[in-house]
């Protein structure tokens, strides 16, 4: 019986990557990451303060919950 690898990526799970504007410091990465952890389903994010994209992984993830969380923090979106 051939064995199987542990490296396979589980295809079941969502990907969201999100456009924020105003973020320009630690604090403002970890107020949204922080939002972005809040909801429901996400097993991951990732803020990249050059570009302002935010990768949100998950499982069963609500888009507009998450950006609905991320605009009560008080910064906008694309």
């Amino acid at each position: 019986m051939p064995k199987q690898s542990k490296d396979v990526i589980d295809g079941s799970q969502d990907r969201h990557s999100i456009k924020v504007d105003g973020m320009t410091c630690s604090h403002c990465k970890d107020s949204v990451e922080s939002a972005v952890y809040s909801c429901s389903g996400v097993e991951s994010a990732s803020v990249d303060l050059l570009t302002g994209l935010v990768l949100v992984i998950g499982s069963g993830l609500d888009e507009g919950a998450i950006k609905d969380k991320i605009k009560g923090r008080g910064f906008s979106l694309e």
